[in-house]
């Protein structure tokens, strides 16, 4: 932890802010267009971004390592006035329906065959790949739940706006923390709601398939994913599933 200690690091967000500063970083807001030359100067020490943006605009030039991952996924949509949608006819609104959830699924999985490909783009330019230390690693928790999240909930209006309502009845399920009456957050009891958590793109049923819940049901239950959920597992929203799972670490199979 020592070593994020002070560290100027280029960031785009409130979140990551955040994230930072729960690290001991000192986050700033920078313009991409400028974090080549920050770099190269050492008026930043660190910066953040997506693999393929930094491989593009040749950070492995003035860097030397990559460390993470800080998971994240970009959103696109299209919102449209629920009146005009009522007015369309039901097959074209069936048509919007299915393909926006197929969309969705084809997001998430080219994000994650990018992620490789991109990993790899930098590595063969010469950055060495980090993953976060271990003690680093529950500080990133600790972070998220402690300031991130109860930041987030501020931000949204408090503990009764409609965005907590439904992070508490959509997300909280998948995550298994949730937003209390005060605003700060907690952690949901295990074995408790994900036998019960509801279907989604990023839900352990669809992604890993009916062998999750067995294990969640018994803890000595082996739970082995193919390869190719392995390497989505490392670079997807749910990659912290088996992690918080608790399993043993010889019975997780990346």
């Amino acid at each position: 932890m020592a070593d994020f200690k002070g560290m100027k690091t280029r960031t785009h967000s409130v979140v990551l802010g955040d994230l930072l500063s729960g690290l001991g970083a000192n986050g700033q807001f920078l313009a991409f267009s400028e974090v080549y030359t920050a770099l190269e100067r050492g008026v930043m020490d660190a910066a953040i971004t997506v693999l393929d943006a930094s491989y593009g605009q040749k950070w492995y030039e003035v860097t030397d390592y990559m460390t993470g991952p800080i998971v994240a996924l970009a959103q696109t949509w299209v919102t449209m006035n629920k009146d005009t949608f009522n007015e369309l006819p039901p097959d074209l609104q069936q048509l919007l329906l299915e393909e926006g959830k197929w969309r969705e699924k084809e997001n998430l999985k080219r994000t994650i065959e990018g992620t490789e490909k991109n990993i790899q783009l930098n590595v063969d330019a010469g950055l060495e790949l980090r993953d976060w230390p271990d003690e680093v690693k529950p500080i990133l928790k600790e972070t998220a739940i402690n300031v991130i999240l109860p930041n987030w909930v501020e931000r949204t209006g408090g503990a009764d706006s409609e965005a907590v309502k439904i992070f508490n009845e959509k997300v909280a399920p998948i995550i298994r923390v949730r937003v209390k009456a005060d605003g700060t957050a907690e952690g949901i009891l295990r074995d408790r709601l994900w036998v019960n958590a509801p279907a989604g793109p990023t839900s352990l049923d669809e992604v890993f398939g009916p062998a999750a819940e067995t294990c969640l049901q018994n803890r000595n239950t082996s739970l082995e994913f193919p390869r190719s959920h392995g390497r989505a597992l490392t670079s997807s929203p749910v990659r912290d599933v088996i992690p918080l799972l608790n399993l043993p670490a010889d019975r997780r199979v990346f």
